[in-house]
């Protein structure tokens, strides 16, 4: 299973109208079996197997009712994790939840059983921000990371019936070493339920699916939506993944492609995208379908801040032989592909998903596949080790120092 341990120190802490009682039929939501209070820590550090998370000055209000405990003002500022090998920070989180009400929950019932129960937790208008430094994760085997696999590896049984997440404002950030750009991913009008979170077998076996349901809207105009189905009781991390999303021009995703694919996108209207993705923790396979029209790029130079000029012999041949303009270019079909690829045992779940979106937009966009597969590395069937390609090759490498 999963090891942890958590240490709080300093801080202050009032606990109002503090009741005990050992029946837990009695008891049905008393937190910490107060009626009411706070916490407030000087610091928080929780530390697990490649990572210390490391937080200062939490703040944790609640009050009770009689089948509901609300969790106020739940505000974590620079809450760091601090990868074990390099000492470097590799991921920052902000959060700011106002309020989260759990609704038929009882606090005996974890502390004596070690059973997490609840009909219902609701949460709106938070943020959840996080900034993911790439170039400082130490790369280690996360077979097994997968979320329906982490169900299973904690060791708090767990049944949570379900979960959402209302009008809520999600933000993604990668900075890019090589092209000196941030990649940003904003969702925001965020609504988000999970369904079926659990890691009891009695549960299981009566319904094996948790069901995770998203709607947004990316860059304020263009909405997105996906379904997310992870088989509980399958140890290989079996999952379905169904989404689309609609409205999107070349100004919505310009810094994003200049951080992470060292190009800019100077020219797109994309009208729809949806996909359909199935595996496990050993391989991903999907299908695709991208509508656009009008697509041209322009290639960057290696480690400047942006390639201002749209007509470098790069660029020229990038959108005059080796891309596709529109899907369906004029008198054609759709243009509709398939990917697989076998899972990098460092990457993890939500990196396998974009892998292989931005594997089926390369091939709808692309005219040949051999250019992608020079470029990026060939697909890999289920079983087969994950293929490089030359830019893999040359900016995966890793200096001495882990940089």
């Amino acid at each position: 299973g999963i090891h942890f341990s958590v240490l709080m120190k300093g801080g202050t802490g009032v606990l109002n109208r503090f009741v005990y009682d050992m029946d837990d039929s009695k008891d049905t939501s008393n937190f910490l079996y107060a009626n009411n209070g706070f916490v407030r820590p000087d610091s928080f550090i929780f530390l697990k197997q490649g990572s210390r998370y490391i937080v200062k000055h939490p703040n944790l209000d609640f009050e009770t009712g009689e089948r509901n405990v609300r969790l106020k003002s739940i505000r974590v500022s620079h809450l760091t994790d601090i990868d074990e090998q390099s000492g470097k920070v590799k991921e920052v989180y902000n959060l700011d939840f106002p309020y989260v009400d759990i609704i038929g929950t009882n606090w005996n019932k974890l502390v004596n059983d070690g059973i997490l129960s609840a009909d219902e937790i609701n949460t709106s208008k938070s943020l959840i921000d996080i900034r993911y430094i790439s170039q400082y994760s130490s790369p280690h085997n996360k077979m097994g990371d997968y979320p329906n696999q982490q169900l299973h590896q904690i060791g708090l049984k767990t049944y949570i019936k379900k979960l959402n997440i209302k009008n809520s404002l999600f933000r993604y950030t990668e900075p890019n070493e090589q092209s000196q750009q941030e990649g940003i991913i904003e969702l925001e009008g965020m609504n988000c339920s999970i369904s079926n979170i659990t890691n009891l077998d009695s549960v299981i076996r009566k319904n094996n699916n948790c069901i995770i349901k998203l709607q947004a809207n990316y860059n304020h105009k263009s909405p997105v939506n996906g379904t997310i189905d992870l088989f509980l009781g399958d140890t290989h991390g079996h999952f379905k993944l169904d989404g689309y999303l609609e409205n999107l021009d070349a100004a919505d995703i310009t810094k994003q492609t200049q951080a992470l694919a060292l190009m800019a996108v100077t020219s797109l209207h994309l009208s729809r995208i949806e996909m359909h993705q199935e595996g496990d923790e050993t391989y991903v396979k999907g299908d695709l379908t991208m509508l656009y029209e009008h697509l041209k790029i322009s290639l960057l130079k290696f480690k400047s801040d942006k390639r201002k000029s749209k007509r470098g012999p790069l660029s020229f041949l990038a959108n005059a032989l080796v891309l596709y303009p529109d899907n369906p270019m004029k008198g054609k079909e759709v243009r509709t592909v398939s990917t697989t690829f076998a899972r990098d045992t460092t990457k993890g779940f939500i990196s396998m998903i974009w892998e292989n979106v931005l594997r089926g937009a390369q091939k709808t966009a692309v005219r040949s596949d051999a250019l992608i597969n020079i470029a990026e590395g060939s697909e890999s069937e289920k079983g087969e080790k994950p293929k490089k390609g030359l830019f893999k090759r040359l900016f995966g490498k890793k200096h001495k120092d882990g940089k």
